[in-house]
């Protein structure tokens, strides 16, 4: 996935339909591959602008499932931590 959205940093997440459950794992950053596949935290991504990320989903059913952004602008991170 890409942030493409200017200046502003995005948070994903993975939001399923409540039926399942899904194990979300980060890859890759930027194109650059892990050692090793890692767990995130709060099962979401932070992307700064023009920023980069692989995931590796498994979901124990199948379904529909979204990624979620939530955005906030470079100045609301600065100024006020987190934006999720």
């Amino acid at each position: 996935m890409v942030n493409a959205a200017g200046l502003s940093a995005i948070a994903l997440s993975i939001d399923d339909d409540g039926s399942s459950s899904c194990s979300v794992m980060k890859i890759a950053t930027d194109g650059h591959y892990l050692d090793s596949p890692r767990n995130m935290e709060n099962q979401r991504s932070f992307l700064i602008a023009a920023g980069r990320v692989d995931w590796l989903v498994i979901c124990n059913s199948p379904g529909e499932f979204v990624v979620k952004p939530r955005v906030a602008s470079i100045v609301s991170l600065i100024h006020f931590g987190k934006p999720y």
